[in-house]
C-alpha cells in the first residue's frame, strides 16, 4: 500500500521532503505520544520560533488548541503567524502575561529550550498539567521532580526514536505529510548547503545565522 509520504516523495523535491519529515515526526511525537491535548486546552510551546516548535505550534492550533508561543525577539513577527499569542523570551513579567490568558495555568507545556525558560514553565503550568521535555537548546534544566509530583504535574521526556517506532512510523509519516499538504505547516523552506560546505552549515547553526532548517545536498 502506498502512503501519503510515498506520494509526496514522488511529487515534492527531496529538499522539502527532508525538511519536513524529521521535524514533523518530532512534532507528531509531542502531540500523540508525549502529551495529548484536548480541544479547548491551553498549550505553551517554549521555542515556537524554531523548526520543530513552529510545526508543533501550528499543528496544535489546527487541532483547536489555544497556543501560546515563545521565541526570539527577531522572529516574533513570524511567530505571530503560528500561534494565538506570541511572546519574546525576554518579555518582562512573562508569567503574568501568560496567566492572564490562562488564569488557572496552561494544561501542557512543550519545552524545547530548557534551562533559560524552565522557570517560566514552572510558573505557568497548572497543577495536574503536563510538561513534555522535547529539547534543551539552552542546556538541560535542573528539575525538582519531587516538587512536580506534589503538584500532580506529569513530566514526560523522550526522543523521537523512542516514540516513533517501526510499528507506527508509517502512520505517523502519513499524518505529517497530510498536515503539510493541507497547509497546516504554512510555507516550509530550508537553507541549502552543498555537502562540502557542511562545516560552514554547522557554524551557521551554532551562531544562529539565518532562519529555518538546514539541508545538505550532494
Amino acid at each position: 500500500m502506498r502512503t501519503s509520504a510515498d506520494a509526496v516523495s514522488r511529487n515534492t523535491s527531496k529538499r522539502i521532503f527532508a525538511t519536513i519529515l524529521t521535524k514533523g515526526l518530532t512534532a507528531w511525537m509531542a502531540i500523540n505520544a508525549m502529551a495529548k491535548p484536548g480541544e479547548g486546552d491551553h498549550a505553551l510551546v517554549q521555542g515556537a520560533s524554531g523548526g520543530v516548535g513552529n510545526l508543533l505550534a501550528r499543528w496544535l492550533r489546527a487541532r483547536g488548541i489555544t497556543v501560546i508561543g515563545t521565541g526570539s525577539q527577531r522572529k516574533l513577527a513570524d511567530l505571530e503567524q503560528a500561534v494565538d499569542h506570541a511572546f519574546a523570551y525576554e518579555t518582562v513579567a512573562l508569567d503574568e502575561h501568560i496567566r492572564t490568558l490562562a488564569p488557572n495555568g496552561v494544561d501542557i507545556v512543550y519545552e524545547l529550550v530548557g534551562a533559560t525558560t524552565f522557570a517560566t514553565t514552572l510558573g505557568v503550568i497548572r497543577d495536574g498539567g503536563t510538561i513534555a521535555v522535547i529539547g534543551a537548546a539552552s542546556g538541560g534544566a535542573a528539575i525538582d521532580e519531587t516538587g512536580l509530583s506534589r503538584r500532580g504535574i506529569r513530566l514526560v521526556r523522550g526522543s523521537t526514536g523512542q516514540h516513533v517506532t517501526k510499528d507506527n512510523l508509517q502512520a505517523a509519516a502519513d499524518e505529517v505529510f497530510d498536515a503539510w499538504r493541507n497547509g497546516v505547516f504554512g510555507t516550509v523552506s530550508a537553507r541549502k548547503y552543498p555537502l562540502p560546505e557542511a562545516q560552514l552549515a554547522h557554524a551557521d547553526i551554532l551562531e544562529r545565522r539565518g532562519d529555518g532548517p538546514t539541508v545538505l545536498v550532494p
